[in-house]
């Protein structure tokens, strides 16, 4: 008998928790019953999601603001869904959490799920929560620090006592969660993120890279990131700085889209490195300029799982990667990858070090079949299905 799955999420721009949404939807065959519900919008990656996957958005955007002058828009519009969910969620800061079970009626969802799963925290969970009915209830976890306050803790504490798990995408962040008094005992899981090797190289391969690689000299650096302060992207300016001061002349393009853009921007045209640093906006598919670079550098001081740094991996480019929670589980320093300190000097440091030693350049290119496998769709599908989804006992048939 088919089992009936839903995903709750916000969109399906590009970044990492999305591509890995993504991937688990690619990847489950048709013993399941799929819808994915969105809340926000659609988004880049929708078009690789499988037909089969029934899609739906249920746009709360129109929700957002003071609760008066959103009200009154909505009215004005005639949006009864808008004016319903905006009262409800005015309803919810006075009354509680549960005043979400109001909004039962206004979402698609199917009278009941054999598993439903909030692929993010926040609203989603609540969601989740307080309106999905489901068998078992499912959250995920992506976050590299737990930075709750009192009140978001105490509400996020509400919300987990509704789930039967929580999943994490790394041990680190599974330990972080057991740390702190969520009453997650017995009811944390770690299920990676995926790396599908073939795909990441038939991607890398069909497309066009996004940068003029034959233009200039110099090393090309990639860095692919959300530019948002837990992402560290400031820091690559940094670094630029410091190797063109030694008489480098780096190519370095940056990938991605975010708020601090506009601080970013300002960096470079400070440090007159215009002709050195390009922001290359957010491109959904950029495995094809990933490959085109002689070096990756991922500068994030908050990260939980660091895919791209194992797309790398898989198309021979070598790293430096700042230190943080999520990739200090798989890498091994001078082995996979160079593993340096956050901040623009270590990771000046390490491109330095990487492009003036042509043997740590060809072990970090190597292959690194026995780690990726690690992180393949049929191994991390299993432990979603065997550790997740499916009822103790229960194994997919």
């Amino acid at each position: 008998m088919r089992k009936s799955l839903l995903f709750l999420s916000g969109h399906l721009d590009a970044g990492g928790v999305e591509r890995s949404l993504v991937d688990i939807l690619r990847h489950l065959d048709d013993r399941f019953d799929v819808d994915l519900v969105l809340v926000e919008r659609l988004g880049d990656y929708v078009k690789r999601v499988p037909d089969h996957v029934n899609v739906r958005l249920v746009d709360l955007t129109p929700t957002e603001g003071p609760f008066l002058p959103t009200l009154g828009r909505a009215l004005r519009a005639r949006d009864g869904f808008a004016a319903a969910m905006r009262t409800i969620i005015a309803l919810r800061r006075v009354m509680g959490p549960g005043t979400l079970r109001m909004a039962r009626r206004l979402f698609p969802f199917r009278p009941r799920y054999d598993c439903a799963i909030a692929f993010r925290t926040g609203f989603c969970a609540d969601l989740l929560g307080q309106v999905v009915r489901a068998d078992r209830k499912i959250v995920w976890w992506h976050h590299g620090e737990f930075d709750y306050d009192g009140p978001r803790e105490t509400a996020l504490r509400e919300t987990f006592s509704l789930v039967d798990r929580v999943v994490t995408v790394s041990e680190g962040c599974r330990k972080m969660l057991a740390e702190r008094d969520l009453g997650l005992q017995g009811r944390l899981a770690v299920v990676p993120n995926m790396i599908d090797v073939d795909d990441i190289r038939r991607s890398a391969s069909s497309g066009a890279p996004a940068i003029p690689v034959r233009s200039g000299s110099g090393p090309v650096i990639v860095s692919v990131g959300r530019l948002s302060p837990e992402k560290s992207m400031i820091d690559c300016v940094d670094a630029c700085r410091i190797l063109v001061d030694k008489g480098r002349s780096p190519r370095w393009y940056l990938v991605g889209e975010g708020d601090e853009r506009p601080r970013i921007e300002r960096a470079i045209s400070s440090a007159r490195l215009s002709g050195h640093m390009v922001l290359l906006g957010k491109i959904p598919e950029a495995h094809a300029t990933l490959a085109a670079a002689d070096v990756l550098v991922h500068p994030s001081r908050v990260e939980s799982f660091a895919l791209t740094v194992l797309e790398a991996l898989a198309l021979g480019i070598p790293s430096v990667v700042a230190r943080s929670m999520g990739p200090s589980e798989y890498l091994v320093d001078g082995r996979d990858a160079l593993v340096v300190d956050p901040g623009g000097d270590s990771l000046a440091a390490g491109v330095e070090r990487l492009l003036d030693d042509d043997r740590l350049r060809g072990v970090l290119a190597s292959d690194h079949s026995p780690l990726l496998e690690r992180y393949s769709p049929e191994r991390v599908m299993a432990r979603l299905l065997n550790d997740v989804v499916l009822p103790p006992g229960e194994s997919p048939s």
